[in-house]
């Protein structure tokens, strides 16, 4: 399964449009493929430009705006220029009259629809969230206007979505010995790649250390799946019963298990 790809922003691509000879020179934006007319380029408050471009009649153009709406905050000029910065998400539909310069002028209109959409960085950090430190390389904590935020590599702010508890446990006995040929990891890498499919960006509290984006247990590599994780250590559970582990010589006494649970009916290991 291949991983999610992040929106590319910087190319010019032409956009064949419906029911007309006209075309669009798209800066910053990309297509749906099958789907002419239908522009997928802008991402929530971040800087959008395009520019129109007619093949028909006599040169120059006049563009004007004739049906429905453009997002708000972006325009059109005369010249066909949509630019501006998009304050909302969403398919925004309008219908635009070129006008050539002869006399009478020739005109032609066609409908179009634009996609609106949240942009994320290769780390999943919003892209319209950007911090006013320069990037750092690596996840980090950063306080912005009296608040703390979660920054991602790339400087944008970072708003998890996790699974929690993911882990081979919920799997049935088959599943990796027949499916993954018995390679756990590689089912790892998959939960990932699934994860990130459906809209996650995190592995959450409980998911095992099999798949996590660095070694553990001594390994030097992690999952290539290079999700951010939550960290979770129980460490009471790991000192009754790995105390070592917790740098310590023996477990320590669970005083739990000596009240009745008439009184206290709770996990022991807590």
């Amino acid at each position: 399964m291949a991983h999610r790809s992040v929106p590319k922003t910087q190319f010019l691509l032409i956009v064949c449009l419906l029911s007309s000879s006209l075309a669009f020179a798209i800066s910053g934006a990309s297509t749906v493929a099958g789907l002419p007319g239908f522009i997928s380029g802008g991402y929530y408050q971040q800087l959008y430009s395009a520019a129109l471009q007619s093949s028909f009649g006599t040169p120059s153009y006049t563009y004007t705006l004739v049906g429905g709406a453009l997002p708000p905050g972006i325009t059109m000029n005369s010249a066909g220029k949509i630019t501006g910065t998009p304050g909302d998400t969403g398919i925004f539909n309008f219908q635009v009259r070129a006008s050539d310069s002869s006399k009478p002028p020739v005109s032609q209109t066609s409908s179009y629809s634009m996609n609106i959409s949240i942009g994320f960085d290769a780390y999943g950090g919003l892209t319209a969230a950007h911090s006013a430190k320069p990037a750092t390389g690596y996840f980090h904590l950063e306080k912005q206007n009296g608040r703390w935020k979660l920054v991602s590599p790339a400087g944008n702010d970072f708003y998890l979505l996790s699974v929690f508890n993911a882990n081979e446990s919920f799997l049935e006995s088959w599943v990796i010995p027949q499916r993954y040929h018995g390679d756990a990891e590689l089912w790892a890498a998959h939960r990932g790649e699934r994860m990130l499919s459906w809209g996650f960006n995190t592995l959450g509290e409980y998911t095992c250390f099999r798949g996590l984006p660095v070694g553990t247990w001594g390994a030097k590599d992690g999952n290539p799946v290079k999700l951010p994780f939550i960290f979770f250590m129980s460490a009471a559970a790991d000192s009754l019963y790995h105390p070592s582990d917790v740098g310590i010589a023996e477990p320590i006494k669970q005083i739990i298990n000596g009240i009745p649970s008439s009184t206290y009916n709770c996990n022991s290991n807590y």
